[in-house]
């Protein structure tokens, strides 16, 4: 089932980023921020999402066209700091880190380097383990698209873009608002 949950959005890319600085103006449509609202709501509220401490997420991708699979964890620790791994088993292992102050990746095509640039400022909306309460903050631009069939249910989306301009599509639950 394609259940997004927003924390692993950004998880399903392997992509190149650029740096540079942006200037977007808030433009957060008040029918995606009711719908954040109702994933805050759906996730336990402000006060249980501020509760946690510590978070570990699996999940795994199936791209049967291209037939590859893409295997995700992430482990978050309060207030900022997280581990990634993603892979395609037999071909590609991406690891990404951030301690709370530096960002660092390591993968079979790169080696080891330090983030900077947009690629780090995306890792640190990773490692914030309340990320959920600052979507609308950290993406000024939210604007609701028409709704899809995922896996025989009804899913809201949204398309968001970030304040270094990475554009991103969520699909919630249109019943559950996860």
């Amino acid at each position: 089932m394609k259940s997004i949950f927003v924390s692993l959005i950004s998880l399903f890319a392997f992509a190149s980023f650029c740096t540079g600085e942006t200037t977007l103006a808030s433009k957060v449509d008040p029918k995606a921020s009711a719908l954040i609202d109702k994933l805050i709501e759906a996730t336990g509220g402000e006060e249980a999402l501020k509760k946690i401490k510590t978070r570990v997420s699996e999940a795994e991708m199936s791209m049967a066209a291209a037939g590859i699979s893409i295997k995700i964890k992430m482990s978050q620790k309060a207030p900022n700091k997280v581990y990634v791994e993603q892979s395609i088993p037999g071909f590609m292992e991406v690891k990404q880190g951030f301690n709370g102050e530096k960002g660092w990746g390591e993968d079979t095509l790169l080696g080891f380097r330090l983030l900077e640039g947009t690629e780090l400022e995306q890792l640190k909306r990773e490692a914030n383990i309340n990320r959920e309460l600052n979507l609308k903050t950290d993406y000024p631009v939210m604007k609701v698209l028409p709704d899809e069939d995922v896996d025989g249910k009804k899913a809201r989306v949204i398309e968001a873009i970030s304040k270094d301009e990475r554009k991103e599509t969520w699909y919630l639950d249109a019943e559950t608002g996860l």
